[in-house]
């Protein structure tokens, strides 16, 4: 059993194999209420780590999973990469913008 997790910060245990949740439907309709169903799924099937990011829908992913996921049960953790904000207009388009400065703001 050992062999099948994974230590996060040396105390946090996972299982090694994760949820990726780049592909779930945020927009509202039939595509939206089957990624409710798949999120709620994975955690009924014991998934320990769904991976999120703000750029899937700029931040309309993670509260897709927040209303998922909600009352919030033990186990599960919700992870993100590139903690960073992109512009997507001028000169620096593309370009992560990981000062704290930015803040909530998207620009």
């Amino acid at each position: 059993m050992a062999s099948t997790m994974f230590r996060i910060g040396g105390d946090l245990g996972v299982w090694r194999l994760g949820f990726g949740a780049m592909r779930l439907q945020s927009e509202p309709g039939t595509g939206r209420e089957g990624s409710l169903a798949v999120a709620r799924r994975a955690v009924e099937l014991g998934v320990t780590l769904i991976d999120t990011a703000h750029m899937y829908g700029w931040g309309a992913n993670e509260e897709l999973l927040a209303e998922a996921l909600y009352p919030y049960a033990d186990g599960p953790v919700i992870t993100t990469k590139v903690g960073c904000r992109h512009r997507r207009r001028g000169p620096a388009a593309g370009r992560p913008q990981a000062r704290p400065a930015r803040g909530g703001e998207q620009g």
